[in-house]
């Protein structure tokens, strides 16, 4: 099989991945030896042991867990003979219902692969992007490492599965929660962290490789502006006030006139101010006339059983995303999204 490949391309290494959720790892030496680069599926845990045996042997993980984002960092920083590592996985897909779920006590309770599995789910919810493109914070956080350069819940007890990250949201919208404490997350390589509430210091933190590179304080929440400092920059997230209007933006400024471009066009619940609400769930209808066609309108909302060809949506985290595909015809395109709000209108020109 790789003599098969190297056929077609001879410039590139061979890898493969392999996994074994038994104690015969080891069968897998002679198969190893034939690979450029061993690949290792939630088994780089054995790399110490397959080094001494073999200490010519490349390898890297082919397939893991989100949550262990850190300690696979630093097993790649630590040991030169272990050169990267695969998340399972980059995206949130369709399919494998279930896995990457969190869920609270009175839901259906274990794993997706549970006898009738998840019926409430339909799609993975494993990825550090979500569905309509939008990074989850552990996407930001798994930059923050690879990247070289100077309590309970909301609602009750939470439950992770296997391959879930403990849920986080940029997000200061609590509303009910003032005065009881909420964990906040600052992910930095800098030395120090300053976290501040309105303007007022919560706290300092060091930040190591001994605290994974993040700082988490425990806020009382109070609506207002946190405020991050580290490293000489800030970062802040604000509370959103009720929403007022939904606002639309276009990821191009035009279409090509060839029946086949398409337009992802964000739509976001803001509040007066035009901060996005973190929270809104708002029922949405969309229209596209003239020179497009809508193809899909959905969320990152892996519980919503809404077709994602349906022109009805129901707002995520304040957010969706809708496609628009360009005619053979040159002209306007005209997309608009009605709901409780305001309806919003936007125009793209097919050229």
């Amino acid at each position: 099989m790789k003599q098969a490949v190297l056929d077609y391309d001879a410039t590139r290494p061979v890898t493969e991945a392999l996994c074994a959720w038994d104690r015969d790892w080891e069968i897998y030496d002679p198969h190893f030896d034939v690979l450029d680069i061993g690949g290792y599926n939630y088994m780089i845990f054995k790399h110490a042991s397959d080094h001494q045996r073999n200490p010519k042997r490349v390898m890297w993980q082919t397939e893991s867990y989100p949550r262990d984002a850190f300690g696979n960092w630093k097993v790649v920083s630590d040991y030169p003979y272990v050169i990267g590592d695969m998340v399972w996985t980059g995206l949130d897909y369709l399919g494998e219902s279930g896995i990457g779920r969190n869920y609270y006590d009175g839901e259906t309770p274990g794993e997706s692969w549970r006898e009738g599995g998840v019926p409430e789910w339909h799609g993975a919810y494993c990825g550090d992007v979500d569905i309509t493109g939008w990074r989850k914070p552990i996407s930001h956080y798994r930059e923050m490492l690879w990247k070289d350069s100077k309590d309970d819940g909301y609602r009750g007890k939470i439950n992770t599965t296997s391959w879930s990250v403990w849920p986080t949201w940029e997000s200061w919208n609590w509303q009910g929660w003032e005065g009881k404490p909420v964990e906040v997350e600052v992910y930095t390589k800098a030395p120090e962290v300053t976290l501040y509430l309105n303007d007022k210091q919560i706290g300092k933190k060091s930040v190591d490789i001994s605290t994974e590179f993040k700082a988490v304080f425990s806020v009382p929440y109070q609506a207002g502006t946190l405020r991050a400092e580290a490293g000489g920059k800030s970062v802040t997230l604000s509370t959103a006030g009720e929403p007022a209007k939904l606002r639309l933006t276009a990821d191009r400024p035009a279409l090509k006139a060839d029946g086949q471009d398409l337009a992802y066009i964000t739509i976001e619940v803001v509040d007066a101010q035009g901060r996005v609400c973190p929270d809104a769930a708002i029922p949405c209808e969309a229209a596209v006339q003239g020179q497009g066609r809508l193809m899909s309108f959905a969320t990152a909302d892996l519980q919503d059983r809404e077709p994602k060809t349906s022109p009805r949506v129901t707002t995520w985290k304040g957010r969706a995303l809708l496609v628009v595909r360009s005619s053979q015809k040159k002209g306007k395109v005209t997309v608009s999204v009605k709901g409780s709000l305001p309806t919003a209108n936007l125009i793209i020109n097919s050229k």
